[in-house]
């Protein structure tokens, strides 16, 4: 079953040099990032512009996961688990 978390949970997450997300250090999760998927969403949603940057990784090889940047804000956020 996949799980989405609305509102998603906010995260501390490291980048590696290569700018590609690489540790989850603080939240619901922590450990190494294995980044699968990259993708970017731009939307002017009602005037309220969203702007994110998101991944779809796996966490220390057990558990895939959708994080996502708020480009506007420069936080990170755990969207989704599947299992």
């Amino acid at each position: 079953m996949t799980r989405v978390f609305e509102p998603p949970l906010p995260l501390e997450v490291e980048v590696g040099p290569d700018g590609r997300p690489a540790w989850i250090t603080r939240g619901p999760l922590t450990g190494r990032l294995e980044p699968h998927a990259h993708w970017l969403v731009q939307v002017d949603w009602w005037l309220r512009p969203v702007e994110r940057e998101c991944w779809r990784a796996e966490v220390g090889r057990q558990l895939l996961v959708e994080l996502f940047k708020d480009l506007q804000a420069g936080a990170w956020f755990l969207e989704r688990v599947y299992d």
